[in-house]
């Protein structure tokens, strides 16, 4: 599953852990790399997916 914002994509669903995302697949995507930049620079973590979950992106 992927998210579309614009022309980007997410590489995986924001509610799911995985590979980090890139912050312009969506502005939840955004507001989490904001509050906590490994998830974008890093990996894509548990916590990344619960504070994605609460912006409402899942």
């Amino acid at each position: 599953m992927s998210c579309a914002a614009g022309t980007q994509l997410c590489a995986h669903a924001p509610c799911e852990a995985g590979v980090a995302l890139n912050r312009a697949c969506s502005d939840c995507v955004l507001a989490v790399c904001d509050s906590k930049p490994a998830c974008c620079d890093v990996a894509w973590t548990d916590e990344c997916a619960s504070l994605a979950l609460a912006c409402g992106s899942c």
